[in-house]
């Protein structure tokens, strides 16, 4: 039985499609309703199937709300370009319709990574795209993240770029040209007559991310919106009946509904782009720029780094003052809304707001010194675990703990346990202490997967920040959570980079450098084109995410031997794990190891059930570009290894069978996608049909 997650993708089209959507089980549940009526309705106007659903599915969720319910039905009208037809009320109200749209929604629609643009003129006017479909206000300009964004032309960040395309499709609409000087992104047409730019100096941006569960009201209607939006100025005299400038003030006034925008969260980014903040002497990308230069040139930024900590005799309160907008925003946002209401009446929380923004601020306390490394370090730590307990106070995690002894933690029985901060807490003083020379960035910035394979091979170690519960790696990660599962993640890259070093008889200057050499040769291979099909840009991100599963969540160098081996791997040896437990006769911690995989289990089969038993997937994480669901199937797993091995040139080992090119045989890949399976928490129904053949009956407790 398929899961709905296995359901057609959040933005097919009914005409038009390249997927095959006659055989999905929502047309196959349709087509046993009332298919001649949907059919008529969504063919005639080629309308969205999701969007259909996801009509029908708000119009149900407000029918409590007889105002916003018949604002819902006015919308379905206008979406379908009908009044008042009676195949519509049909479709609607049937029960079965219903519980479809509430599945598809609920269960299967991904956040689809998107880029919103605002662009505000001198006057403080927002220019604004009247659209044609549901709904009919006014809205920003914005657009999908394409795969081959992620590698353009200009080397920049794909969100950027994004920014820049959709400028580009949105407004100018002919030949452009896209370019990046010391003052600004920016994208014109070939006269040099229009032109959209995005400052560099005083770079705006900010993300927004729907909660389906959450929302009070629908969003854009064709998928679930995980934004960056950036702030943006353009020299043109607008003449475009489609485009409009609106006055700020108007659209902002929540009384004056003729000038609203199209979605709510459309004026959560216009306040958060235009507002005014306190002047500091920092320039606002200055992390941003750090960051990017890092991904794109790991190997001359790596040295810099590692030369400014040398001429300060490698002292751990070197200045980064890139790291001065990540502690502006921390303290920024110590002093939200919704914190401050928190911290009204509750001495306990006001008392730690005061500390982490003392920490905070003694960060950037001295003009010659902004942000000492170490200590730095350790406010950010300090707001994180600010962060997390208000999140936690958020969902009331705390509302039934004994209060009179320690409370533990079981991840398995109770939602939202503390586990990466439980298991992994003395990691920050191993990391600190062992690798002094590996240094580690706390950041907000957006970073790819491409990102995170381009810089493993330099001793410098993102961690990513978030207020707030994120969906990451099949659990929800509290901030706190979130930053040790990535500190984790460091801590055992440092570990296997100085294990690769003692095997092999080489310096960690040798192995950056070999490193970054064979990664920058390798995705060049696998990188995106236009000119690519459907199927070769999924085996690319198959391709992609098995380099990922090896070199990041495995933690191995980015090397050609271990790519070769790992992909080799024939199960025989258990796989332990340590775990954390409460001695019963002290009451104190002590560590016990057990057996997590008995006879091991390959990473092309661990790859299989993540990307198929919702490791990656869920409503509220950016995972529709990861891989597109029909393709994630153990043909395809092993297909794609088979391609990596053959262009790597591997010699197979000696358990491994040969095809009739003497190349490491397709057929026993496949074996190894399928031979053991993972115990799984969640989506334990979809069955893949080689697994159901080549599996050797092994489940693992992971």
């Amino acid at each position: 039985m398929k899961h709905p997650s296995q359901w057609v993708p959040s933005h097919n089209k009914i005409n038009g499609t390249n997927e095959s959507i006659e055989n999905s089980p929502v047309i196959e549940k349709i087509q046993s309703v009332l298919w001649s009526d949907f059919n008529a309705v969504i063919t005639e106007n080629k309308t969205y199937l999701s969007t259909a659903l996801y009509l029908i599915y708000w119009y149900h969720r407000t029918v409590n709300n007889p105002e916003k319910n018949k604002n819902m039905l006015e919308n379905i009208d206008a979406y379908f370009w009908k009044d008042n037809n009676e195949s519509i009320v049909k479709l609607i109200n049937d029960p079965e319709i219903k519980k479809i749209a509430f599945e598809h929604i609920e269960w299967n629609v991904l956040v689809s990574p998107t880029v919103d643009i605002c662009i505000m003129n001198e006057n403080s006017e927002i220019l604004s795209l009247q659209r044609e479909y549901f709904p009919k206000w006014p809205a920003l300009i914005w657009g999908f993240i394409l795969d081959e964004d992620e590698n353009n032309i200009l080397d920049i960040d794909a969100n950027i770029f994004t920014a820049l395309r959709i400028a580009w499709k949105k407004i100018i609409w002919w030949e452009v040209i896209y370019g990046d000087n010391n003052q600004e992104y920016f994208v014109s047409n070939t006269e040099d007559t229009i032109k959209i730019k995005l400052s560099k100096n005083h770079l705006k941006w900010y993300k927004y991310k729907d909660k389906v569960t959450r929302m009070v009201e629908p969003s854009d209607p064709r998928h679930m919106v995980d934004t960056h939006s950036f702030l943006m100025s353009i020299e043109w005299n607008i003449d475009n009946n489609k485009l409009s400038w609106q006055e700020k003030d108007k659209i902002m006034d929540l009384d004056n509904k003729k000038w609203w925008f199209a979605f709510w969260h459309h004026r959560q980014i216009i306040s958060q782009l235009t507002k005014d903040k306190d002047a500091i002497v920092i320039a606002e990308n200055s992390h941003h720029k750090w960051i990017r230069g890092i991904i794109n040139n790991p190997l001359e930024e790596s040295e810099s780094i590692k030369t400014r900590f040398e001429n300060n005799n490698n002292n751990a309160e070197t200045p980064c003052p890139e790291l001065s907008p990540i502690v502006i925003k921390m303290i920024d946002d110590l002093y939200s809304d919704e914190i401050n209401d928190i911290c009204d009446g509750n001495s306990f929380a006001l008392a730690q707001r005061y500390l982490v923004d003392n920490a905070l601020k003694h960060s950037i306390i001295d003009a010659k010194n902004i942000c000492p490394y170490r200590s730095t370090l350790y406010g950010i730590i300090a707001a994180v675990q600010f962060f997390d307990i208000i999140s936690r106070m958020k969902i009331w995690f705390y509302e039934h703990w004994k209060h009179n002894s320690y409370n533990e933690q079981n991840s398995q029985k109770q939602k939202y346990a503390y586990f990466f901060t439980h298991k992994y807490k003395n990691h920050l003083d191993q990391m600190l202490a062992k690798f002094p020379e590996e240094i580690i960035i706390p950041t907000y910035e957006h970073l790819w997967a491409t990102d995170l394979m381009k810089v493993r091979g330099i001793p410098i170690r993102f961690v990513w920040l978030s207020n707030d519960f994120l969906y990451v790696d099949e659990f929800w990660q509290s901030p706190l959570e979130f930053f040790w599962h990535d500190w984790d993640h460091s801590l055992r890259m440092a570990y296997e980079d100085e294990k690769y070093c003692l095997d092999n008889n080489i310096s960690r200057e040798e192995l950056i450098e070999k490193s970054t050499i064979f990664w920058n040769d390798l995705l060049e291979k696998i990188k995106i084109s236009e000119q690519d099909n459907i199927k070769e840009k999924e085996l690319k991100k198959l391709k992609k995410i098995i380099l990922f599963e090896i070199i990041h969540e495995d933690s191995k160098p980015f090397m050609r031997d271990i790519i070769i081996n790992s992909i080799q791997v024939w199960e025989w040896a258990d796989i332990h794990k340590e775990n954390i437990i409460v001695d019963p006769k002290t009451g104190y911690f002590a560590r016990e190891k057990i057996v997590e995989a008995q006879w091991g289990i390959s990473p092309l089969s661990f790859l299989l059930h993540k990307l198929q038993h919702w490791f990656f997937d869920q409503v509220d994480s950016q995972t529709s570009q990861i891989v597109s669901p029909e393709f994630r199937t153990a043909e395809n797993i092993a297909q794609a290894a088979y391609e990596i091995l053959v262009e790597l040139g591997a010699k197979p080992l000696p358990w491994v069978e040969v095809d009739n090119k003497w190349n490491i045989s397709f057929d026993w890949l496949l074996k190894r996608t399928c031979s053991k399976s993972p115990y799984k928490t969640h989506n334990k129904d979809y069955v893949d049909i080689s697994s159901e053949k080549y599996w050797d009956g092994t489940n693992t407790q992971l």
